[in-house]
């Protein structure tokens, strides 16, 4: 049921956003390195397309954040990144370009999912013609990410619900 909402909350926001393509991603651990560092990882858990346009998250799949630190992070400090066009961000971030550049993306805004202490992974939409008007899809994007986020972090909510009621 869980994947299936957030699939109804991507398509309502791809609707509103006239974006082509949404997908959320999220953060997951892995195995630990040789001196015990964990790896973290992000992945494609839910995807909406519009019908011209395959699937794409199976590409996104276990993808160690350590390649793209530079630009989580950027988007985990402002909340928000907007990439009006991808080939703007191919010398600054080159591994999220070639990520990009299959699924045909000609812009993109990615919105980070908050989680109850921490962000918990990303909301991003695509456009493959033309250019997302920022100031209209943010507000879209956030309270899509909300939504999602809210969803996500249920189970601790209640957790300190209950804890607070006894």
């Amino acid at each position: 049921q869980f994947s299936q909402n957030v699939k109804n909350i991507l398509q309502e926001l791809a609707e509103d956003t006239e974006s082509d393509r949404a997908l959320v991603f999220e953060y997951s651990n892995g195995t630990r390195n040789l001196v015990g560092l964990p790896f973290l990882y992000t992945s494609a858990v839910a995807e909406v397309n519009v019908p011209e346009l395959s699937p794409v998250s199976h590409r996104f799949q276990k993808i160690n954040l350590s390649i793209l630190s530079g630009f989580i992070h950027k988007l985990e400090e402002e909340g928000s990144i907007y990439i009006e066009d991808i080939e703007s961000i191919k010398q600054t971030y080159p591994i999220l370009y070639e990520l990009l550049k299959p699924s045909f993306a000609k812009s993109a805004l990615f919105y980070a999912l908050q989680g109850v202490d921490e962000v918990i992974g990303f909301i991003v939409i695509i456009k493959v013609d033309k250019a997302i008007i920022k100031k209209s899809s943010l507000t879209e994007v956030a309270k899509s990410a909300q939504l999602i986020s809210s969803m996500s972090n249920f189970e601790e909510y209640q957790k300190e619900l209950d804890l607070n009621n006894k």
